[in-house]
């Protein structure tokens, strides 16, 4: 009977660790995401302060199809990317990464018609900086903690 139950035991482990493997292997490279989404901000900041609070439609719609195609290059490269049940370790990072970015993105639209531009794209940079640094920082943490908790070698 025992037997069987460290089986049972085994074989969920085995899948905890197939499932979060996807998410263990793909950490986002710190400088590139840092990088690529401060100067995104930056020049959504410049589009929105030099054009009145709204920008350009066209210049909003380059920067987001900019976005998307950086993350699908990423998608690429990585060769697997996250699509599974993600390790509750993780919820919280991204979760509050992705709040933070969305924050800094509609404070800096907010502000563009009360600070001039060329204060609005330095600060709203980096605030970016700060938070994609900072989600790099607590994914990495947040993946030790899995692969401990799964008993998975880094």
């Amino acid at each position: 009977m025992e037997t069987d139950e460290h089986r049972l035991r085994e074989q969920l482990l085995a899948a905890d660790r197939g499932e979060a493997a996807a998410w263990l292997s793909w950490e986002p490279p710190v400088w590139r995401h840092t990088a690529f989404f401060t100067a995104w901000t930056i020049g959504f900041a410049l589009n929105v302060g030099l054009g009145g609070g709204l920008g350009s439609a066209t210049v909003n719609l380059l920067l987001t199809f900019a976005a998307l195609g950086f993350l699908g290059v990423e998608r690429a490269r990585a060769g697997t990317y996250p699509d599974g049940a993600m390790p509750p370790e993780l919820r919280r990072p991204v979760a509050w990464s992705m709040a933070l970015f969305v924050a800094v993105v509609l404070t800096t639209w907010a502000l563009a018609s009360t600070i001039p531009w060329w204060l609005l794209a330095p600060l709203a940079g980096a605030a970016t900086f700060v938070a994609m640094w900072t989600y790099s920082r607590t994914y990495a943490a947040a993946c030790v903690s899995v692969r401990t908790r799964l008993g998975v070698a880094s």
